[in-house]
């Protein structure tokens, strides 16, 4: 591993403040003990540092496309249209 696949880059993870944790948002919450003896649902908390096997990097690059050249509007609409033939016709009966 090359060490880039720490949470601290990964898609799902979402810093707690300043610190050096976060919660994994990859699953949904868990059912967690609380200080109270009852139960909170939340997030695992992790370490900016840790890793795991289901790491989504945070700005994905596979996909990516270009985007296209736009026209300005005034050579949008002063030029003419050019009409082609409809090929694709259903026959008529």
């Amino acid at each position: 591993m090359d060490g880039s696949n720490k949470c601290e880059n990964c898609l799902y993870w979402k810093r707690k403040g300043n610190t050096m944790t976060g919660k994994c948002q990859r699953h949904s919450p868990r059912r967690i003990p609380s200080k109270d003896s009852g139960y909170v649902n939340d997030w695992a908390l992790t370490n900016e540092d840790d890793f795991c096997g289901e790491f989504g990097p945070r700005t994905p690059t596979a996909g990516k496309t270009e985007k296209p050249e736009s026209l300005p509007i005034k050579e949008i609409l002063t030029t003419k249209r050019q009409h082609l033939p409809i090929e694709d016709r259903q026959p008529q009966q």
